[in-house]
């Protein structure tokens, strides 16, 4: 894999007071983030996240049990055949250094925050640790891709 990758637009949300299931709050968080790729024309686009349950099923297409987690499922899997996402990748909880540092600014803070990078004020000063894990993590599912195309193109010369 070659080819550079860019930051377009960070965000950190609290929902209703820490009522929202983790669960929920991912799809929310990817529907969010998938409708900023639409409308702004990003792409290509790769996900990754670090519950391999519900990437599985966003992969597969098959939503999930819980009633209540359906509608926002559905509401994503559309947002991302809209956003031509490429890849759907898991990852470690380790490797997603990024995402849990914003979701503990929002819990930490009680504030909802999002910047699209490049317009306005630089959030980069502001939230500096974060955005270097943004570098880190990117850099990691990078090497994490290559490892997989590598394999990939030895298993098919076998």
């Amino acid at each position: 894999m070659s080819g550079a990758f860019e930051t377009q637009y960070i965000a950190s949300t609290t929902y209703a007071g820490g009522t929202v299931a983790g669960a929920k709050a991912m799809q929310l968080g990817l529907l969010r983030g998938l409708g900023e790729c639409v409308a702004h024309a990003w792409g290509p686009v790769h996900v990754v996240g670090d519950n391999q349950h519900a990437v599985q099923q966003l992969t597969q297409r098959q939503p999930p049990r819980g009633v209540y987690l359906r509608d926002t499922y559905w509401k994503a899997r559309r947002a991302a055949d809209a956003a031509a996402v490429t890849s759907w990748t898991g990852c470690h909880r380790d490797a997603n250094r990024a995402a849990t540092g914003f979701a503990s600014m929002a819990r930490e803070t009680d504030t909802s925050v999002e910047s699209r990078i490049g317009v306005g004020s630089n959030p980069m000063a502001r939230w500096a640790t974060i955005t270097d894990a943004i570098q880190a993590d990117v850099a990691q599912w990078a090497m994490e891709q290559e490892k997989t195309v590598s394999n990939e193109a030895a298993d098919r010369t076998v």
